[in-house]
C-alpha cells in the first residue's frame, strides 16, 4: 500500500504492552508476504542481534527469489538504564 498525501487510508496499528525480552519486527508485505510464519518465527530466535536478524531475513526472502521490495526493522525491549 502506498500512501499519498490527502488519501483517507488508514494505518493498521495494534497495541501491545512491551516486556523486556520481547523482539519486534516490523515489515512490508515483501517480507510476510514471501516468507512462511515459521520462518520468521526462527529467523527471529536464531540471533540475538536485531541486525544480524535483519540480514538473516533479508538473505532469506532473496533466496527465494523476492518478487517485491523488501524492507524490515527488528528491535529487541531491554532493561532501562
Amino acid at each position: 500500500m502506498a500512501l499519498c498525501p490527502g488519501d483517507t487510508t488508514e494505518s493498521d496499528l495494534h497495541r501491545r504492552e512491551a516486556r523486556v525480552g520481547d523482539r519486534y519486527l516490523l515489515c512490508t508485505d515483501g517480507l510476510h508476504g514471501v516468507l512462511p510464519e515459521g520462518r520468521l518465527h526462527h529467523a527471529l530466535e536464531a540471533t540475538s542481534n536485531p541486525q544480524d536478524t535483519v540480514d538473516l531475513l533479508c538473505s532469506l526472502v532473496h533466496d527465494v527469489g523476492a518478487p517485491d521490495n523488501v524492507a524490515c526493522l527488528v528491535t529487541d525491549v531491554l532493561t532501562p538504564s
